[in-house]
């Protein structure tokens, strides 16, 4: 559902037009992806709702911080030293909700009884591990997204979910029903149709632009405002 509203957003917010046959692609893939995923479908009008606002909450994320990068030349670095302090204190507030939080019978009541009594060292260091973790993940999603766009970190957040589908069904030995390999299959055809779009793209972008005079040429590393995704009103549906 973050794909379809991180199309949408930038198509309001950043004025994108994208070629119809790359909301082709991205519809099915996300057909793929659904049929490939979703077991028991039970809608209700609060979840809905809360997903509805998840979906939009990280599409405009994503947005946002590719804009940021792109606006203030920032690089991904910089834009985490920035906003982690603000994560940190917006965490640090909302943690006492925790203890608010209904808890399984057996279970701590919250995250201060569950210090008090079963924390370990070799727990606090799987906890800081998985902070660096974390902390390594939000760096690459930050580079991701200057590199490409909010949108093909969508669609590689959906391959990393068709993989752990495959993973699990080559390694473990899971059962994949006929429907659920039929999405997998479905997935990987509108993502590698996507990923022939961009490239088409890409070098009908580059091959517009002048050249210039071998004498004058500087070597300069690629800007992300040089995919034709990113690079606003520039695109128009075929």
């Amino acid at each position: 559902m973050s794909t379809p509203a991180t199309m949408l957003l930038e198509s309001l917010w950043l004025r994108k037009k994208f070629p119809r046959e790359m909301l082709y692609a991205v519809g099915l893939m996300c057909i793929g992806v659904g049929l490939a995923t979703v077991t028991d479908l039970q809608l209700t009008f609060a979840g809905g709702l809360v997903a509805t606002v998840a979906a939009f909450g990280a599409a405009q994320s994503y947005i946002f911080i590719g804009k940021t990068q792109r606006d203030l030349k920032a690089s991904s670095n910089q834009l985490l030293v920035a906003y982690t302090p603000y994560c940190a204190a917006f965490l640090l507030l909302l943690s006492p909700v925790d203890t608010f939080l209904p808890s399984k019978e057996g279970e701590a009541p919250n995250a201060v009884a569950w210090a008090q009594t079963e924390l370990e060292t070799w727990k606090v260091m799987l906890i800081l591990f998985s902070g660096c973790i974390g902390l390594l993940v939000s760096l690459s999603t930050f580079l991701l997204i200057k590199a490409t766009s909010a949108l093909t970190y969508n669609i590689v957040g959906h391959a990393k979910t068709i993989c752990i589908l495959l993973s699990g069904v080559l390694m473990f030995g899971d059962e994949v029903s006929s429907k659920k390999l039929l999405g997998i299959m479905i997935a990987l055809g509108g993502m590698v149709w996507y990923g022939q779009i961009k490239l088409r793209l890409r070098k009908e972008a580059d091959s517009s632009k002048p050249k210039k005079s071998s004498s004058l040429k500087k070597i300069e590393p690629p800007s992300p405002t040089d995919d034709p995704e990113l690079a606003g009103g520039s695109l128009k549906s075929r």
